[in-house]
């Protein structure tokens, strides 16, 4: 039998902030013998301990790991910093079985090896209409490695060096046994018209050669992922207002005077998240996700029956509205109030090839944003910003220059709205048909915990990416500064991608009824994961 593999690979993790949040009791007030922070690799270079922040600001390097030493291994316990799970991924129907041994340091980097082997894991399933234990097969083993109760920051700027997976290998080596098909790694495609060569940097032709799910993100930290007890009604909230609408969906809520050990009374608390990226393939996706979500009048307008209920990821449903919030103008008159999150900021990805039929005249996007009047039910390179927003920024990017968010000026790669904007969260017992999976009509209730539903959200954007992510080291970075002035901005070795500022979340659009829920900036304490 032989055993194919696809490795994620990281050069190095850095974190850098205006203050040092992160602090290690047990040596509280004791200087390092290096000199450097307590949470700072020696091995990061001098020159990477500050760092030149978007809005002119110099942070300092709190926390960095190099991953340059080889033979680390991170089962629970060995390492001061991160520990890789031995445990079934319960989500997202995943077919896989996280393996701490899968995650290793080798070569001078850190490996995630994902391998194709076939287990049968038993788990307890609590949505069953009688919960009870059941076993499933996986059919592969990977690894994810959290700074979960060990480390984690408000506020700053995470950089990592990441070589994303894929079926890449042109020739044998230690790690994989098969040799791949995938054109843009043998460097050629085969067309009817005969062949066409491919440079590393081309854009990805087949998506079937990057079949697995990378991310590196960040979560709060009273919530440990794939723990569902400790994210139920805490993931992804970032709530602090009593309103008795929400209140009975949020685990610690501003009404609750009396929370609980370690708690502030009244303030509400939850485990939002930060995705630096996820996801592969042709493109990947940056991405927050919160709670409580817009309700159903300030989102997309919901397919018709005849559309593909997948239509909404290509932006190709023909129902008015179901594409793009506020898109056509006349499909939301009715509402009398903007439609989902305002002021996104979109900058392109230059490491692109170019492609001539997406480049871009900003003269007649701004002037249909001056007539107030989108008509177009689907992605118009005339009509709206190539983010296919038509509420994203228009503005200059960072305030000077003469280059415009939102305009593919160049036809390079070009961060685009996400089609997948959240989910709507119930408890086993819930017969909403709002749900994912309700429950029958008639079927007794299984009281396994408290009742709950609401609507998460997801505010993403989804970026092309050359193949040479998966054959040489990005630098992803994503910049957070909490407060009502803040903003969680993403770029690629300090060129901007996509930002969303504050004022997205604690002012959105309200109609009459004021029922559209203010959020605040995420300020949880965050750890990291690799998975």
């Amino acid at each position: 039998m032989r055993v194919t593999s696809i490795t994620q690979t990281m050069g190095g993790v850095a974190l850098l902030a205006v203050i040092a949040r992160a602090k290690d009791h047990d040596y509280d007030g004791y200087a390092a013998r290096s000199g450097v922070g307590i949470w700072v690799d020696v091995d990061t270079p001098e020159a990477a301990r500050f760092k030149l922040t978007s809005r002119g600001q110099t942070w300092q390097l709190v926390m960095s790991d190099e991953f340059n030493i080889d033979g680390r291994t991170f089962q629970a316990g060995k390492d001061h910093l991160w520990t890789a799970l031995d445990i079934p991924d319960g989500v997202n129907a995943a077919l896989e079985l996280y393996n701490s041994s899968n995650v290793y340091t080798k070569g001078g980097v850190l490996v995630n090896k994902v391998e194709s082997l076939e287990t049968n894991v038993t788990y307890f399933n609590q949505w069953l209409e009688k919960p009870a234990f059941e076993t499933a097969t996986l059919h592969y083993s990977a690894g994810m490695m959290q700074s979960w109760n060990k480390f984690c920051f408000q506020g700053g700027l995470i950089e990592v060096a990441a070589k994303l997976p894929g079926a890449i290998n042109a020739k044998p080596d230690d790690e994989h046994a098969s040799v791949t098909l995938n054109p843009n790694a043998r460097g050629v495609l085969w067309t009817t018209t005969g062949p066409v060569n491919l440079t590393q940097a081309d854009r990805i032709v087949d998506n079937n050669y990057y079949p697995t799910w990378p991310g590196i993100w960040l979560m709060g930290n009273l919530g440990r992922a794939l723990f569902g007890a400790s994210t139920t009604r805490m993931w992804p909230w970032t709530y602090n207002e009593c309103d008795p609408v929400y209140e009975p969906h949020q685990a610690i809520s501003k009404c609750n005077s009396n929370p609980g050990f370690g708690l502030n009374p009244n303030q509400g608390r939850g485990a939002p998240e930060i995705d630096v990226l996820e996801g592969g393939g042709r493109a990947i996706s940056s991405s927050i996700q919160i709670a409580p979500g817009m309700p159903d009048d300030y989102r997309r307008i919901q397919f018709n029956a005849s559309d593909n209920k997948y239509c909404v990821y290509g932006k190709g449903c023909a129902t008015p509205g179901a594409n793009i919030p506020d898109a056509p103008t006349s499909a939301f008159a009715y509402r009398q109030h903007r439609s989902w999150y305002q002021g996104l900021k979109y900058a392109a990805n230059n490491r692109c090839p170019v492609m001539p039929k997406d480049k871009q005249n900003p003269t007649p996007v701004l002037q249909a944003r001056a007539s107030g009047r989108i008509t177009a039910n689907k992605p118009d390179p005339l009509q709206m910003s190539a983010a296919w927003d038509v509420n994203a920024d228009l503005g200059l990017i960072d305030g000077k220059g003469n280059l415009l968010w939102g305009i593919n000026y160049n036809g390079t790669c070009f961060p685009e709205s996400n089609g997948y904007i959240g989910a709507y969260l119930c408890d086993p017992d819930n017969k909403s048909l709002k749900c994912e999976a309700p429950r029958k009509p008639g079927a007794a209730d299984t009281n396994q915990m408290d009742k709950f539903a609401y609507q998460m959200d997801a505010i993403s954007s989804n970026w092309n990416i050359g193949h040479d992510a998966y054959t040489t080291f990005y630098v992803y970075q994503v910049e957070w500064v909490m407060g009502d002035q803040g903003y969680v901005r993403w770029s690629l070795a300090d060129a901007p991608i996509f930002e969303i500022p504050s004022s997205a979340l604690t002012n959105p659009p309200q109609g009459p009824n004021n029922d559209n829920p203010k959020k605040i900036m995420i300020e949880e304490p965050l750890y990291v994961i690799f998975n």
